[in-house]
């Protein structure tokens, strides 16, 4: 890092720390508590850019609209009905539910639902029409699998209707999606947290629009990465996630990760078959040993077992055959001369079995008994820990990749020639560094960007799990922001269809260190890889902890994310496997700096205060969350400067810890640890 660049880091957080109440802290000298200089230029606005990078190119975000003369509603009154198919899926009628629950909270008029079977279509009637409705055909709006995938949607406007739906083969989550879309169109609606959300009310007059938008998901498969999320299904549908089961593959029988062992049963298999696991029976040998004819036998068993869990659920289409969690792999030497062969790389053995189990799908989708299961089935496999790299060659002066042979290009589907399968690498890099863009040929993550490269040239679709949080510390900040969206636009051109970036998964309640900002975050890049990511967060800052408390907050958090610039460049706070990094060090995290943003956060809250008599319900909503973000400030000043307080600074410190946490909700501490026992060890319960 430049000197240059280090003075203006400092600059801005010092000036910063002035301005949220840094007292003490005279001079061009470090503070006692291992601070940073102090009399530096005022802190001016930073400007919270999320993306260095050029947009990436490929995504179909298409919103054409234009006013007409028309009302949709006029004087609070409407002619408008919502219309749903004879036959609509359950996605399809949560649609038509949640836009008439919006709508009128938004103007107070209730909207009827119909069917199809009692709707007469003509361009004068006003409807607004869900999902795969028979009215889509005389009105002549389409929805092309081909352009919208899984999860895309469309609007349009025609006579005086509007129509949202998704795809016509598995396009049902889309028309939801398509429903918050038309939602924030007429009443800015827009979801921040489980209990949060902008939504214009009191409306009275709403113009009709001609709409004729397109919008796909930059990430087909988005699967929410914190429990806040995870463990709500409104606020999952809300942000437009589906839930991980909505796509996955469940007969009963096959797990979604780390499942070889249950596909071949050591205790079924490993007596006749001791050629189909490693010597020390860590993992599968994906080579039988070097055995052609049991090789092939194996690709026969776990092809039967697939096809066993497809006869169990004939709806979804997505499954793995994943390694065992753990970094071993076979190293007999049938495995061990493959691994030669393609440049150091264990997965050319794990793709070629899995090209294997294609095949014979392929053949059982294309007879008699395999038909009405006939679907375009992703065949996952983990390219995680012994198998992250791919089997390819690279030329460094062209920066091409390649595969080392036809071998390990992986199956795709083509279903107008009798290929149904796709077979595709899910890309779980633990080593890389998560404070750092996939772009930055400097870092650690320069290895783990040329993998997926590679991976990108011998499969047509590559998925990908990331992380986003300190496994070891939910309560500590762990920055990711300014790295993150250029990330997800490198892995959006490498083609990547998936993306599950991993937080505090198992944290029920509400998360602490800005989690809230990054899941929301998270939910809109993931969508679309080039939106504005500055707007992004002065709305979710506005929105989650109100306008009142708007400037505080927008001081703490650009004050945070100067001071995590330098924490990621400087003192080591970065870096490989930096999810796991020990957080708990006092050079991270000066006294004074946590008082000052302590003190900003408790200034937020007062700021709120007009709202405890014209709005309390928003009051205690908005001071519970910025109590939770005041947990990790607290929590590092009990774990690291409790000696530096006094008795009356650490009890205050203790009981507004605790209370935070209560409402909150807090449910771990980190991946292993619960609150509970984090407050015993504290000597806090």
């Amino acid at each position: 890092m430049n000197k240059k660049l280090l003075t203006v880091i400092i600059s801005a957080l010092c000036g910063c720390l002035s301005i949220t109440g840094c007292n003490g802290c005279g001079g061009n000298t470090d503070t006692p508590d291992g601070g940073v200089e102090s009399n530096m230029p005022d802190y001016t606005d930073r400007v919270t850019a999320t993306t260095s990078v050029p947009d990436a190119e490929g995504t179909v975000h298409i919103y054409n609209i234009t006013e007409t003369s028309d009302y949709i509603m006029r004087n609070g009154y409407t002619d408008y009905k919502i219309v749903i198919p004879v036959n609509a899926d359950s996605r399809e009628t949560l649609a038509a539910e949640e836009f008439k629950s919006f709508f009128k909270e938004a103007t107070f008029v209730t909207l009827e639902i119909i069917t199809d079977a009692a709707a007469t279509w003509s361009a004068a009637q006003k409807y607004f029409v869900f999902g795969d409705s028979a009215l889509r055909v005389p009105a002549g709006v389409t929805a092309d699998y081909a352009v919208l995938d899984v999860q895309g949607f469309v609007i349009k406007t025609v006579g005086k209707s509007i129509f949202i739906t998704g795809a016509d083969n598995y396009g049902k989550e889309g028309t939801l999606w398509g429903a918050y879309e038309l939602l924030y169109r007429l009443f800015d609606f827009d979801y921040y947290g489980t209990d949060t959300y902008a939504l214009n009310t009191d409306v009275k007059d709403i113009g009709l629009y001609n709409y004729d938008i397109t919008d796909v998901p930059d990430f087909q498969y988005r699967i929410q990465g914190n429990g806040y999320i995870r463990y709500n299904t409104n606020t999952r549908n809300r942000m437009r996630y589906a839930n991980s089961t909505d796509y996955w593959v469940s007969g009963g029988k096959i797990s979604q990760w780390h499942n070889s062992f249950e596909y071949l049963p050591k205790a079924t298999y490993q007596k006749t078959h001791p050629e189909w696991y490693s010597d020390d029976g860590s993992q599968l040998c994906y080579t039988a040993h070097g055995d052609a004819d049991s090789f092939d036998e194996m690709a026969a068993v776990c092809a039967d077992v697939i096809k066993t869990e497809l006869i169990g659920d004939p709806y979804h289409n997505m499954l793995s055959l994943s390694i065992q969690d753990n970094q071993k792999f076979c190293t007999c030497a049938a495995c061990a001369a493959e691994n030669e062969k393609y440049n150091g790389s264990n997965a050319a053995v794990v793709i070629k079995l899995l090209n294997g189990i294609a095949d014979k799908l392929n053949v059982w989708f294309g007879a008699p008994e395999g038909e009405p299961y006939q679907k375009d089935l992703k065949l996952l496999f983990f390219a995680y820990h012994a198998t992250n790299t791919p089997p390819v060659s690279h030329d460094a002066a062209t920066g091409e990749y390649a595969a080392v042979d036809d071998a390990v290009l992986m199956r795709g589907a083509d279903s107008a020639n009798g290929k149904y399968v796709t077979v595709a690498p899910y890309f779980a890099e633990t080593n890389g560094d998560y404070t750092t863009s996939f772009f930055d040929a400097a870092s650690v993550n320069a290895a783990y960007a040329s993998n997926l490269k590679g991976w990108a040239a011998i499969s047509s679709e590559v998925y990908c799990w990331f992380y986003q949080t300190n496994f070891n510390y939910y309560l500590v900040p762990y920055n990711t922001f300014n790295a993150m969206q250029d990330t997800y636009k490198f892995i959006k051109n490498c083609g990547a269809k998936f993306l599950m970036d991993q937080g505090q998964f198992n944290n029920q309640g509400e998360s602490a260190a800005w989690t809230t900002l990054k899941g929301y975050l998270t939910a809109k890049f993931s969508w679309n890889v080039n939106a504005d990511g500055e707007t992004l967060i002065k709305r979710f800052i506005k929105g989650y902890y109100g306008e009142a408390a708007e400037a505080q907050m927008t001081e703490v958090f650009n004050s945070y994310s100067v001071w995590a610039t330098y924490q990621n460049k400087l003192l080591g706070y970065a870096g490989s496997r930096s999810v796991f990094y020990n957080a708990a060090q006092k050079s991270l995290w000066p006294r004074q700096m946590l008082i000052a943003w302590k003190n900003s956060l408790d200034a937020a809250e007062k700021a709120l205060s007009p709202l405890k008599v014209s709005d309390p319900d928003g009051y205690n909503r908005y001071t519970q969350h910025i109590g939770t973000e005041r947990i990790s400030y607290d929590y590092l000043l009990l774990l690291l400067w409790s000696v530096d307080l006094t008795d009356g600074e650490l009890a205050a410190i203790k009981t507004q810890f605790k209370n935070d946490i209560r409402l909150s909700g807090i449910t771990r501490a980190s991946e292993t640890m619960t609150i509970d026992d984090l407050l015993k060890n504290m000597s806090l319960n």
